[in-house]
């Protein structure tokens, strides 16, 4: 019967230590993944800045166009560069807000495999908005340049009257712009 009984408490005692061992694990487990997902976060921080820094800048080119097309609806030249960098600042707000939803989307408590995954698709998408926002300014000097003297207070009656030859230079900056993006690598290119 003595044997029976410490055979039994051997068997409940070596359970307790299996359980122990477990919730030990299982601590350290969630410990490991909590100190990986914070470096990940701080690593995904300036990531973050920088997306509600692209989307101030948006509002600010959104602003800029719209005060210039809204004050220029006589001056077709100068109420076109106002429409085009106001829906550019829709464009660059628009993949800012996106980039910021994919980041907020990342749930550190899936397996890693898909934190991968949306690391990755994040990062894609990053890539390929800041390349459409960034490397559009090849061309969009120019509408911008347009955009500061429709915004100025500076008369614009030579615009309006055509002593201002701006045609030739605004074409030529235009092809100049495309021409150089087309020298990029395939890889930097606006796809």
């Amino acid at each position: 019967m003595e044997a029976n009984m410490e055979l039994a408490e051997l068997k409940a005692a070596w359970h307790s230590l299996e359980r122990r061992l477990e919730q030990d694990n299982a601590l350290r487990l969630q410990e490991l993944r909590s100190r990986g997902s914070d470096r990940v976060r701080g690593q995904l921080r300036p990531l973050y800045r920088g997306q509600l820094l692209q989307a101030a800048f948006a509002v600010a080119m959104m602003a800029s166009g719209i005060a210039c097309w809204t004050g220029n609806l006589q001056l077709p030249l100068l109420f076109g560069a106002g429409v085009v960098i106001h829906l550019y600042g829709v464009l660059v707000l628009a993949c800012a807000i996106r980039t910021l939803l994919m980041l907020n989307g990342i749930d550190f408590g899936q397996p890693v495999l898909a934190i991968q995954s949306r690391l990755a698709s994040l990062r894609h998408w990053h890539l390929r908005s800041g390349s459409l926002a960034g490397l559009a300014w090849w061309v969009l000097w120019v509408p911008m340049g347009l955009v500061l003297i429709g915004i100025s207070p500076l008369p614009t009656e030579a615009l309006a009257s055509g002593d201002i030859r701006l045609s030739p230079w605004l074409w030529s900056s235009v092809g100049v712009g495309v021409a150089e993006e087309r020298r990029l690598p395939a890889a930097e290119r606006v796809v």
